[in-house]
């Protein structure tokens, strides 16, 4: 499941997998195929995976939102042009003296996509909405 890969970090010996995403996100995204695949992995670590959504206009919080602030100091102005430039920029980057994993995807995002009512019915009952912040903290149980 390799569109996991940049949503999300976890430890083997940990009990839950945290993923933070931007408030963007949180309207839909448990009604797409992405939001099943999340229950599918779920299952297939055998770990809960904790939703944390970003509110808005706080960025500042949010890990993704930093690379890219480091990212923009990095190449400072520099002239992107070229496909191959934008890359090479990104790849000799650092931060906490580590490199990024960087990958070029040539797919085409379909948009619009969404499960059928029965589909998100059966992923609702996995949900566990935080009381508190019902918008904004979601477990999603694994079996």
């Amino acid at each position: 499941m390799i569109f996991l890969s940049c949503l999300l970090s976890y430890d083997y010996y940990s009990h839950l997998v945290l993923a933070q995403f931007a408030i963007a996100v949180n309207q839909r995204l448990l009604t797409t195929p992405i939001g099943e695949r999340m229950v599918e992995f779920a299952d297939q670590i055998g770990k809960s995976i904790q939703l944390l959504y970003f509110p808005p206009y706080h960025s500042k919080y949010n890990p993704i939102e930093r690379c890219w602030g480091i990212l923009e100091q990095h190449w400072n102005g520099a002239l992107l042009s070229h496909v191959e430039t934008m890359l090479a920029w990104a790849e000799s980057m650092t931060r906490i003296g580590k490199p990024p994993l960087v990958h070029l995807s040539q797919e085409i995002y379909q948009k619009g996509i969404s499960l059928t009512k029965k589909a998100f019915e059966a992923i609702e009952t996995r949900l566990l909405r935080n009381p508190c912040l019902p918008k904004w903290d979601i477990l999603i149980r694994h079996c």
